[in-house]
């Protein structure tokens, strides 16, 4: 959910439900994100729009903005 739709309130509010703190987040989709671009599966991570930043994010800059707001 957090790469291909990088849905902010919905990551933070899974986190949560299933106590993982901001800093496992960050950790875990890092690297997912790793995995994926060694397998070559790098369509998530690409820039997508970002309606709150009203741009293109790649995904390590909207991770980067997740964290920084959570």
């Amino acid at each position: 959910m957090a790469a291909v739709y990088r849905n902010s309130p919905g990551t933070k509010w899974l986190a949560q439900e299933y106590g993982i703190s901001k800093d496992e987040v960050r950790d875990l989709l890092e690297r997912l994100a790793r995995e994926k671009a060694r397998a070559g599966d790098t369509k998530p991570l690409e820039p997508c729009y970002d309606l709150g930043a009203r741009s293109h994010l790649s995904f390590e800059e909207w991770l980067q903005q997740l964290i920084k707001r959570w």
